[in-house]
């Protein structure tokens, strides 16, 4: 059954690209052809198909159109044409709406179980209201003088405390990210945070971190070649990380000054 939201969406895509608008056109017809029982929904940026539950999604990206199947590991794959194993999942947002960031977050919290782990990175504009004392998210529908239209801190914090995943990590490279999540210093262990016996008492323990580019302050969109400077840091750190396990601040701390 075809939704009017979704019929709107795809006429807007051929706006973007000719072939992908195409492409989509084609995939949600033989979906919806499958079985006049199956339901579709804007979610995540993209086409959410259901039958009784979610089972695929439907995403036209910068350069590709991709079908991503809630159980997709499950199938056979004779031909090798499906990618990853089924632990875990992408999930890509441009230029998302404030309705469309709060909507993915909040399914999220829906599905995800305590053998989860999750990372929300999010790179756009940022900014801090004086009177409320409170930093926030500003989505591509973001209004000046509109709070309505922005995404804030306590709509993003409450969502990650009533989520199950036993490990969340948000990643916010915006002006003013660091007075969107403050809180106290983390538990460290006593031992080494490279020790592999401490790491994995660590993996097991619940935890919320926050790691972003600036303090209550504005931050540079530039200057990491092509990246912003945040944004080639941990990059580089990342491409760092040996084989073996390790606690991620021994990383990070490496590229605090220097970035």
């Amino acid at each position: 059954m075809k939704n009017p939201e979704v019929d709107h969406f795809v006429h807007e895509l051929q706006f973007q690209s000719g072939v992908r608008h195409d492409l989509v056109v084609r995939i949600r017809n033989l979906v919806l052809d499958v079985d006049p029982r199956i339901t579709e929904e804007l979610q995540y940026g993209g086409i959410l198909f259901s039958a009784g539950s979610p089972f695929c999604g439907l995403f036209s990206y910068g350069t590709h159109v991709a079908i991503e199947f809630s159980r997709g590991a499950e199938l056979d794959d004779p031909h090798g044409v499906l990618e990853g194993d089924g632990k875990k999942r992408n999930l890509i947002l441009q230029n998302a709406t404030s309705r469309q960031i709060l909507s993915a977050i909040n399914r999220l919290r829906l599905v995800l179980s305590e053998e989860d782990s999750l990372v929300i990175y999010y790179a756009g504009h940022g900014w801090r209201n004086k009177e409320l004392d409170q930093a926030f998210w500003l989505p591509v529908d973001a209004e000046h003088n509109d709070i309505s239209s922005w995404v804030s801190a306590q709509q993003v914090s409450d969502q990650i405390k009533l989520m199950h995943a036993r490990h969340v990590l948000i990643v916010s490279d915006s002006c003013f990210s660091g007075a969107m999540f403050r809180s106290g210093e983390p538990e460290r262990p006593d031992a080494s945070p490279n020790d592999l016996a401490v790491i994995a008492q660590l993996e097991n323990r619940r935890s919320r971190y926050v790691i972003t580019s600036g303090s209550n302050e504005p931050v540079t969109d530039g200057g990491g070649g092509g990246h912003s400077i945040f944004a080639r840091a941990l990059i580089d750190a990342l491409l760092s990380i040996a084989d073996k396990p390790a606690a991620s601040g021994e990383y990070l701390a490496t590229y605090k000054v220097s970035a």
